[in-house]
């Protein structure tokens, strides 16, 4: 019995793993850790207890059978919503337990309410894990105490527009960001995307990207690109280098020839995203992302 039970609930451990492998952050890794395990304690403390014939552990071993079946029929819903088919070994291995015959002892005769206090705290442990994604959810939720918040990020933007060279005139962006807490375990990459859009004699025109410097460790160049919203360029936070220090972006872009005063007018636009899910454009998900911080010029 002790080691049908053992295999049963290493599948569904298995299961439990292979659903938490995609996540990118390492916050999310380790909580999805505490309740695999949650569900391993319990596993083995039930194990062992039905090993030595406890009456604790026999009590309890039905209700913990039925959550392994829970499960294992859970992660197959989910497989299938996910678009391929497993089959699973839990089931079977819990319906052969199931049926398998139990060594007399006293626990035939009754229950002690020691035993029922045991069966119950084993099994509240192991449903605990099975939901676990609840209370992970809370722990992960921005302004948590594992994640920051958009309000834990101060941004400042300046744009000066009387720059000058060989080519013609410039404009200066200066993003800079600040951390008013860390959180305590160091992500992946975080995204910051600047966008202008110029406006000359009522027609759009796109300064070009001259350069770029930045004074922050973790930082690269995601992508530049054009889209409806203008000319773009993104560059990703490598966290785990940049460890929420303050940073500075600084980009220089090449506007079109001199126009009459008053004909021209330059919008920036910047934001920051938290554990983004896309790099590419405009896109703005992930954990959070920031409202435009903006700054604009006439001349």
């Amino acid at each position: 019995m002790a080691a049908l039970f053992i295999l049963a609930g290493i599948s569904v451990l298995v299961i439990f793993g292979m659903l938490g492998s995609g996540e990118s952050e390492p916050v999310e890794r380790y909580v999805r850790a505490v309740g695999i395990g949650l569900f391993a304690l319990a596993l083995v403390v039930e194990a062992l207890g039905l090993a030595a014939n406890r009456p604790w552990a026999v009590a309890a071993r039905t209700p913990m059978l039925g959550l392994l079946l829970i499960s294992a029929g859970a992660s197959f819903v989910h497989d299938l919503g996910a678009g391929h088919t497993t089959i699973p070994l839990a089931p079977f291995l819990v319906v052969w337990a199931l049926r398998g015959h139990e060594t007399e002892s006293s626990v035939s005769r009754g229950v002690s309410r020691a035993s029922t206090a045991g069966a119950a705290a084993v099994v509240a442990f192991a449903a605990l894990a099975l939901i676990w994604d609840q209370p992970a959810a809370v722990l992960l939720r921005p302004g948590g105490l594992l994640v920051s918040a958009p309000s834990d990020l101060v941004q400042s933007l300046v744009l000066d527009c009387d720059g000058r060279n060989e080519a013609g005139p410039t404009a200066t962006v200066g993003y800079g960001w600040s951390w008013t807490r860390a959180e305590p375990f160091m992500g992946a990459s975080d995204r910051i995307v600047i966008a202008w859009t110029e406006v000359v004699n009522g027609e759009p025109e796109m300064p070009a990207l001259l350069n770029v410097q930045w004074a922050a460790d973790g930082l690269y160049a995601s992508n530049v690109d054009f889209n409806p919203a203008g000319e773009i360029a993104a560059y990703g936070v490598d966290l785990r280098e940049q460890q929420f220090a303050p940073g500075q972006l600084t980009l220089v872009l090449q506007r079109q020839s001199e126009v009459p005063a008053g004909a021209r007018h330059l919008e920036v636009r910047a934001f920051y995203t938290r554990a983004p899910t896309n790099f590419n454009g405009y896109d703005r998900n992930g954990w959070w992302s920031t409202p435009d911080t903006t700054a604009s010029c006439d001349q």
